[in-house]
């Protein structure tokens, strides 16, 4: 399973992947300049929490 999408950060939209492999979870966020990659062994986790890990949610005030 694969899902894409796009983030919006201050001043841009970033692509982002998030991929089941045979052991876990891949993920890849295209920042302006620095992709980040990032991997984790645990099968449980569904994508979107990875997902989660990564993107917080902020409380507006």
């Amino acid at each position: 399973m694969t899902m894409r999408g796009r983030m919006v950060l201050k001043g841009c939209s970033v692509p982002f992947e998030v991929a089941r492999t045979g052991k876990g979870l891949s993920l890849r966020i295209e920042l302006p300049g620095n992709p980040l990659e990032y991997s984790v062994d645990c099968p449980c986790l569904e994508p979107l929490e990875l997902l989660g890990i990564f993107c917080p949610l902020w409380k507006r005030n």
